[in-house]
């Protein structure tokens, strides 16, 4: 996982964004992924019908949602 995060602005770079939209980029995903973390833990501790699955599921869209709306 962590070789992955050490390529990942140079593989931003190469899909054309420069230096600053690329520091930029990694920041909102990072975001992205830290509130993601906390509508889980929000979502978990207030409703405990989800199962572990959904809430990943919610998470995990959470993250791509982010991601795919810096990209466009």
């Amino acid at each position: 996982m962590l070789q992955f995060f050490a390529f990942y602005p140079i593989l931003v770079q190469e899909l054309g964004f420069s230096k600053s939209k690329t520091a930029i980029f990694i920041a909102v995903c990072n975001a992205m992924d830290l509130i993601g973390r906390l509508v889980i833990a929000l979502i978990g501790i207030l409703n405990p019908n989800f199962t572990s699955r959904a809430l990943f599921l919610i998470g995990t869209a959470t993250t791509v949602a982010g991601r795919l709306s810096k990209l466009g």
